[in-house]
């Protein structure tokens, strides 16, 4: 996980530095305590400290979800494969769906 941070300090890194996190997005709570983390063991060791990085991990999941994704994709072309390729599925290619009125 890289820790963005300016080449060079001036007024303006000052001023925009805060355009470079995840405050503002719903991973404002792993970004936090991946920061502590690496601020508690410095970002060189806390880049390699089996902690830090399920942290870091975790941080990186929440932005992307490409775990989520993988998941979604793996049961999408099982369900394909049931229903073209095997014929398991014959009538229902897709699972029926709930009563317009049940919640």
């Amino acid at each position: 996980m890289a820790i963005f941070h300016p080449f060079l300090r001036n007024p303006v890194s000052d001023i925009t530095g805060y355009m470079l996190n995840a405050q503002h997005t719903k991973c404002a709570e792993f970004e936090m305590r991946m920061m502590e983390c690496f601020e508690a063991y410095g970002v060189e060791r806390g880049g390699k400290h089996p902690h830090c990085q399920a942290l870091a991990a975790d941080f990186k999941e929440c932005l992307t979800n490409d775990k989520a994704m993988r998941r979604f994709e793996a049961m999408w072309f099982e369900r394909q494969k049931q229903y073209y390729l095997e014929g398991k599925l014959k009538d229902k290619h897709y699972a029926p769906a709930p009563k317009a009125d049940s919640i």
